[in-house]
């Protein structure tokens, strides 16, 4: 068989990005030149295939944070633009301000999109303990094919004033369609203002777990107490306590993505 034989599959067919098309002209080359070990350079270029697929997710994990990043850089503070009153456990009530989910979501959605972001919601009701409880999940997709998600669960309706169960689920589903965005997002926004929150801290417990939780992560201390407005660990109030948890639940998911690959 001459060497010119070969050239009857044009290198202009070669010109493809499916990863399949390449594997058959090069079955297809080998075959020409008598079929011999034809089967061994397949399997060797779908595990190059494979390799460069995972490079191409490490690729686009890190592009995704890298833009993340400077999305949350430019992202100005969301005015809270809403008031309401809670109880405290011990009988009273204090006041505080929160931003709804069309004000975050007009703040956030033209530097998401500058940088390349797009998001949705989906969720599903279920039964838990004969409780009829709803689970949003926050889809976070970049325009390089990565994607992230953020979770959370609560009850479908409650005792909330005077609400139809219509209005309850609906009160109950935007909740969480906000605070799965806020997560989802890395905001520092939360429902609870400074000036009127209910000043009780969080138990030496609770404390001494959330620094535990940040050493086992190798997590920078310091960068974290900062996020949460407070100098140590024992000055994190109880309603900063979800949040808090929250920013550690981003943490260990991002290093498990990252272990993953």
């Amino acid at each position: 068989m001459g060497d010119n034989e070969i050239t009857t599959i044009e290198t202009t067919e070669l010109a493809t990005t499916d990863p399949g098309q390449i594997i058959n002209f090069i079955g297809a080359a080998v075959e020409k030149l008598g079929g011999e070990g034809a089967e061994a350079v397949v399997a060797a270029i779908e595990r190059l295939v494979d390799l460069q697929d995972r490079v191409d997710r490490r690729n686009a994990e890190k592009q995704f944070a890298e833009d993340l990043r400077l999305f949350q850089m430019e992202c100005p503070k969301i005015r809270k633009n809403k008031s309401s009153k809670k109880a405290t456990d011990s009988g009273g009530q204090f006041s505080y301000t929160f931003a709804d989910l069309p004000e975050i979501e007009k703040t956030v959605g033209p530097l998401l999109r500058k940088h390349g972001f797009s998001y949705y919601w989906d969720g599903e009701n279920y039964t838990d303990n004969d409780k009829d409880m709803l689970k949003v999940i926050f889809h976070l997709l970049h325009r390089n094919g990565h994607r992230t998600q953020s979770t959370l669960s609560g009850p479908a309706s409650g005792n909330i004033g005077k609400m139809n169960d219509i209005q309850k689920v609906g009160t109950a589903s935007t909740y969480l369609h906000r605070y799965t965005m806020i997560s989802g997002l890395g905001l520092t926004t939360d429902d609870i203002d400074t000036d009127g929150a209910d000043p009780t801290v969080i138990s030496k417990e609770h404390a001494a777990d959330l620094e535990a939780k940040i050493d086992e992560l190798q997590g920078d201390k310091a960068g974290f107490l900062e996020l949460m407005g407070v100098g140590s660990f024992d000055q994190i109030r109880q309603v900063d306590y979800k949040r808090a948890l929250g920013i550690i639940k981003q943490k260990e998911k991002k290093l498990a993505g990252k272990d993953a690959i």
